[in-house]
């Protein structure tokens, strides 16, 4: 299926109290004449993008899945959702200070749509293909850089040597290294918590999303650059 993407959004200033510091994302289809409804939509509250915590949104994954039951191809997806994410993190960025509600309008207009492509969509040797390609489209996506913003706004602390366990456990044996350069925290380092709860050296973790937007070790995601 091919499709254009168009996003617009609107800021009310004035929002009544249930409203404020929400995003409500509203998607639809145009040119699509299936049973399948060609419309969605949600509401995020601010602080799960001010956390950078949206690629573990279950409003985003029931999005991602319902535009793959329309037919729409993995890589449109992953295109869609990256564009939707950045623009949202920007716009709640400008507005995070203030009392507002955010809408973002989502639509895509289907250029061509062929015949076979609910039929594939079920198809249980296509979806293996359709895997594969959003697969390498994921290695291309995640070879990005994270946002600045969202690399300067992580959590920091300064490391203290009472913190350190004396388990045999992996977990806490993780919990006092760096996994990037394989060394122990040293005290009064400065120690990154992503928001999947994972820790590295200030400066490793920095450099690491120089050329990723992904979690060294369980691929959570950060906004990428521009």
């Amino acid at each position: 299926m091919e499709a254009e993407l168009s996003l617009d959004h609107e800021i009310d200033h004035n929002p009544k109290p249930e409203d404020a510091r929400t995003i409500k994302i509203c998607v639809s289809v145009q040119g699509f004449g299936e049973t399948i409804d060609p419309t969605l939509s949600f509401v995020i509250p601010y602080v799960s993008f001010e956390a950078v915590q949206y690629s573990h949104s279950h409003e985003l994954a029931h999005l991602t899945h319902w535009m793959c039951s329309l037919g729409f191809t993995y890589r449109y997806i992953c295109d869609v959702c990256s564009d939707l994410t950045d623009l949202v993190f920007a716009l709640i960025s400008s507005v995070s200070s203030r009392v507002c509600a955010v809408t973002v309008y989502m639509t895509s207009k289907i250029i061509s749509f062929p015949e076979e492509a609910i039929q594939a969509s079920f198809d249980e040797t296509t979806n293996d293909v359709i895997q594969e390609s959003f697969d390498e489209t994921t290695d291309d996506v995640l070879s990005r850089p994270a946002s600045k913003l969202a690399v300067d706004s992580l959590s920091r602390r300064i490391y203290k040597n009472n913190e350190k366990k004396t388990s045999n456990d992996s977990d806490d044996r993780d919990a006092i290294m760096c996994t990037i350069c394989m060394e122990e925290f040293k005290e009064g380092e400065m120690v990154v918590t992503l928001s999947c709860g994972h820790e590295f050296d200030d400066c490793c973790i920095v450099e690491w999303f120089a050329t990723r937007h992904d979690c060294p070790l369980c691929r959570f995601q950060l906004p990428r650059e521009s």
